[in-house]
């Protein structure tokens, strides 16, 4: 399957970025064809006074995937438009975002509604959700996050509490997907995918154990016995009914 991420990578910093990139190494080594398109620059410096939003090249929390570029920033709305229309061309067959706040909900809008024009077969379009609503709101917060997921075909979150949030806000499909517990990041540069799987440990109840939320159990498990890794809700959803 052809799927591409949308979200925050090395050598941006934080846990959603490492997410991200994590995501797109274990797709590819479930043998899908991936490709990550992530931020130049994320947030202007003034919403995170005295942090650097970047990490050292040399010094990846995660080793970047090969098939990364780096068209967006929140500066360039042309960008925006012109990565979607992007998007539309690459011909993928599913098109993940990861939605963190709803500071780049217009950039995302707008990416949205340029990949939704032009003619062939539009991508399942895939919300994944770190945070549904910000947890200090305010009044513009609850209708561009209602706009963003209503254009998504699929909402993948985190927790029931999350899912509960997502489903007041949307019509489609809501699965719930427990993260596995994570040991601090090993090795160093270069560190390739089998060494990413050291990082994982079995979410409860064991190996094999899937997550519930989904008919049949088929679109996300923290953690498969078969791959020792991820598999993927956006891997399987047109064999369940759930995402029909």
């Amino acid at each position: 399957m052809r799927i591409i991420l949308v979200g925050p990578t090395h050598p941006l910093r934080g846990g959603v970025a490492q997410h991200t990139t994590e995501f797109a190494h274990r797709l590819t080594a479930a043998g899908h064809e991936v490709a990550v398109v992530s931020w130049s620059e994320e947030y202007p410096e003034w919403l995170r006074p005295g942090s650097s939003l970047r990490i050292a090249d040399d010094r990846p929390e995660i080793p970047a995937h090969p098939r990364t570029r780096y068209p967006l920033t929140w500066r360039r709305p042309d960008g925006w438009w012109r990565t979607g229309r992007e998007l539309r061309r690459a011909g993928a067959e599913v098109v993940a975002f990861a939605h963190v706040n709803t500071f780049q909900a217009p950039a995302y809008l707008t990416l949205l509604s340029a990949l939704r024009r032009g003619a062939g077969p539009r991508p399942r379009l895939l919300a994944v959700c770190h945070n549904v609503l910000p947890h200090e709101r305010t009044r513009y917060d609850v209708p561009l996050a209602r706009a963003l997921l209503r254009r998504a075909d699929g909402v993948l979150v985190h927790s029931e509490a999350q899912a509960g949030l997502a489903r007041s806000l949307t019509r489609a499909p809501v699965v719930v997907a427990s993260l596995p517990p994570h040991l601090p990041a090993v090795g160093g540069p270069g560190v390739g995918v089998a060494g990413l799987r050291r990082r994982h440990l079995p979410a409860a109840g064991g190996p094999g154990t899937g997550v519930r939320g989904c008919v049949g159990g088929c679109c996300f498990s923290a953690w498969s016995a078969r791959t020792r890794g991820w598999t993927c809700c956006c891997v399987r959803w047109r064999r369940c009914r759930t995402w029909r």
